[in-house]
């Protein structure tokens, strides 16, 4: 009987989360007053929760975090160079279920590397080039 009424919950809530969905708009510009150099900062989480029983079906474990959490910049130095930013943040706030090997249940205080990072040089619609490092 819980399992269908978590099952019913889940829909529902997904439900209430596809109708009231709008685009996103997670982000900060500031730009010159020429409008020759800008900066642009975002972000965006993915929130996961996980329910597991355990092998032996004695108890269950509930686990809320952040699945990704990335912060964007991005922006433009001048009409010939633009930059983008990016920084990840995995399984942030994760615990690990498995009793023995996390007795106390703590949460993954997660760490930050850089996703992508990267420069652009155009020299007109015919010629640009990037320089940095994109994670594929």
């Amino acid at each position: 009987m819980g399992t269908r009424r978590f099952r019913l919950g889940a829909l529902a809530g997904a439900a209430i989360v596809v109708l009231a969905s709008h685009p996103a708009s997670a982000q900060w510009q500031v730009e010159s007053k020429d409008g020759k150099s800008s900066i642009k900062i975002g972000f965006l989480a993915q929130p996961q929760i996980e329910v597991a029983d355990t092998a032996d079906g004695s108890g269950r474990s509930t686990n809320l975090f952040l699945r990704r959490f990335r912060v964007l910049f991005g922006g433009k130095l001048s009409d010939k160079w633009t930059f983008f930013f990016e920084t990840d943040s995995p399984n942030l706030g994760k615990a690990n279920p498995d009793r023995t090997a996390n007795p106390t249940g703590a949460k993954d205080a997660g760490s930050i590397y850089i996703q992508d990072a990267y420069f652009t040089y155009n020299q007109s619609d015919a010629l640009k080039v990037d320089a940095g490092m994109i994670l594929t």
